[in-house]
C-alpha cells in the first residue's frame, strides 16, 4: 500500500494507526461504503467536514459517517455565530483534499478541528488516509500553473463538481463529473466519475497529422510530444476525434499528457496511478489492465449496472489509457467508435506560388485550411492567426517564405 501524506505525519509523530484497504466505487463515496468495505462498524467510521464560521473563519468537524452535523451545536462548539458547510467545490483550494478523501490531517492550513465524544468509546477509530488527488499531482509533476479564479469555472457554482471544465494548454488530466437522477430513492444520483486527457491511441490522428514531427509514438504505445519541434499548427488538435491537444498562448505550442514519459524511462509510473491511492487508477501492461478491466467489469454487473463495459480495447486501434465505465461509455462524454479525423497534411496541399505575395499567400492557405477542418472557429483571418505567433514562429515564417521565394524565381531562371 502506497503512503499517503497522513501516514508519514503519523509516522514522524510516532503515533500508531492501522492502515485498512477496500474496495472503491467511484461512484459511491460516501462513508458507509467506506465502512462496509473494511468490516467497522459505521459509528467507528469517522467523516471529516469542513465549515466557515461567521466570525471564526474556518474549522473542521469528524463525526461518524452515520450521522448529520448539527450546524447549530458546530457553531456552538467553535464559539461562533453561525456555521456552514464550505461547499465541495472549494474544499481542494481549502484544504488540499478532495471529496472522498478528506482527512483531518495534513491539510493546507491547521484548522481548529472538533471530534464528536462518541469517539471515547471506542479503542480505535477510522478516519480517511488522505487523497490528494490525480489532477493535483499531474501539475505538480509536470510543473504546470493553475488558474487563480477559483475553480477555474464561472464564479457562480454552475451544478457539477469538474473543476475546470474541460482539458486547456495548462492542464493535461481532469476527472469528469455526470450527475444525473437514477430513479431509485435509494440511490437517487448516479454519479459518472471519469478520467480526461490523452488516452494514447494505437491508430493516432494526432501523429499523422503533425506538421512538424512534434508527435510521434514509441513502442510502448506512448503518443511523445516534442515541444522544442512544435510550431502551434494545432493541425493535431482538428484531428483527435477526442478533442484533447490544446494550444498554449503564452509559448504558441500544444500541449497534452505524456504518460510521464520521464518516470516511465526511468523505471516509474505516471504521476496520477502513483498518488491514486485508493487504486482507481493502474498502471501495468496493456493485456493485464485489459484483463482487470473485464474482471471489474463483472464485477460491476453483479452489483446490478447493467450498462458496465471495458472502453479502449479497440477504439482508435485500441487506447492505452483503458476505462472502465460503470453507466456505459456515453455517460462519461466518451464518442462511440472514434475515428481520427480525416487530415490532409497541410504541407502537401501548399503549392509553389508567384513570387508576389508568397508569405501572404501561404499564409492565408494554412488558415483557410484550419477553418475547413471544422476548426472551433468558423472564419479566421490571417492576421488572428498571426495575433497568436510568438517571435520564433514569425521568423519561421518568414524564413520559409523567403525559401519559397528563392525556390520559385530559381525555376523561373532555369526557364
Amino acid at each position: 500500500m502506497t503512503k499517503t501524506n497522513v501516514m508519514r505525519l503519523l509516522d514522524a509523530a510516532k503515533i500508531p494507526y492501522r492502515a485498512a484497504e477496500y474496495e472503491v466505487d467511484e461512484n459511491d463515496l460516501n462513508g458507509m461504503h467506506a465502512a462496509e468495505g473494511i468490516g467497522m462498524p459505521p459509528e467507528q467510521i469517522f467523516k471529516t467536514l469542513v465549515a466557515k464560521g461567521e466570525r471564526g473563519g474556518y474549522a473542521v468537524f469528524c463525526i461518524p459517517v452515520c450521522c448529520e452535523l448539527d450546524l447549530k451545536k458546530a457553531a456552538k462548539a467553535a464559539h461562533d455565530k453561525k456555521i456552514e458547510l464550505i461547499h465541495v467545490k472549494d474544499l481542494l483550494a481549502t484544504t488540499g483534499y478532495i471529496r472522498g478523501g478528506c482527512s483531518p490531517i495534513g491539510m493546507k492550513k491547521p484548522f481548529p478541528t472538533y471530534i464528536d465524544e462518541t469517539a471515547q468509546l471506542y479503542d480505535e477509530i477510522g478516519v480517511s488516509a488522505g487523497c490528494r488527488g490525480c489532477q493535483v499531482a499531474c501539475k505538480q509533476w509536470n510543473v504546470l500553473p493553475a488558474s487563480l479564479e477559483l475553480n477555474a469555472n464561472e464564479k457562480n457554482f454552475n451544478g457539477t463538481y469538474q473543476g475546470p471544465l474541460d482539458l486547456n494548454g495548462d492542464t493535461r488530466l481532469i476527472m469528469t463529473f455526470d450527475e444525473k437522477p437514477s430513479g431509485d430513492k435509494f440511490h437517487p444520483v448516479n454519479w459518472s466519475i471519469g478520467r480526461r486527457s490523452c488516452y494514447h491511441c494505437t491508430d493516432a490522428g494526432c501523429v499523422k497529422a503533425c506538421s512538424s514531427g512534434a508527435l510521434s509514438k514509441d513502442e510502448r504505445g506512448v503518443v511523445k510530444l516534442d515541444t522544442d519541434k512544435c510550431n502551434g499548427c494545432t493541425f493535431c488538435q482538428a484531428a483527435c476525434p477526442f478533442d484533447v491537444p490544446r494550444f498554449r498562448p503564452m509559448d504558441g505550442r500544444i500541449d497534452k499528457c505524456t504518460l510521464c514519459i520521464d518516470r516511465l524511462d526511468n523505471g516509474g509510473i505516471p504521476a496520477c496511478v502513483k498518488t491514486c491511492q485508493p487504486e482507481a487508477l493502474r498502471f501495468g501492461p496493456r493485456e493485464e489492465m485489459l484483463k482487470k478491466a473485464h474482471e471489474r467489469v463483472e464485477f460491476l454487473k453483479k452489483k446490478g449496472f447493467t450498462k458496465a463495459e471495458v472502453y479502449g480495447e479497440n477504439e482508435c486501434g485500441g487506447l492505452h489509457v483503458i476505462h472502465v465505465c460503470a453507466y456505459g461509455h456515453e455517460a462519461y462524454g466518451l464518442p462511440t467508435d472514434p475515428k481520427p479525423k480525416a487530415v490532409l497534411n497541410g504541407i502537401d496541399i501548399i503549392k509553389p506560388v508567384t513570387a508576389v505575395g508568397t508569405a501572404a499567400v501561404i499564409g492565408a492557405l494554412a488558415v483557410s485550411f484550419l477553418a475547413n477542418l471544422g476548426y472551433r472557429r468558423k472564419e479566421v483571418t490571417l492576421e488572428e492567426a498571426k495575433a497568436h505567433w510568438t517571435p520564433e514562429q514569425r521568423a519561421l515564417a518568414e524564413r520559409e517564405a523567403r525559401e519559397a521565394l528563392k525556390k520559385v524565381q530559381s525555376g523561373k531562371d532555369a526557364h
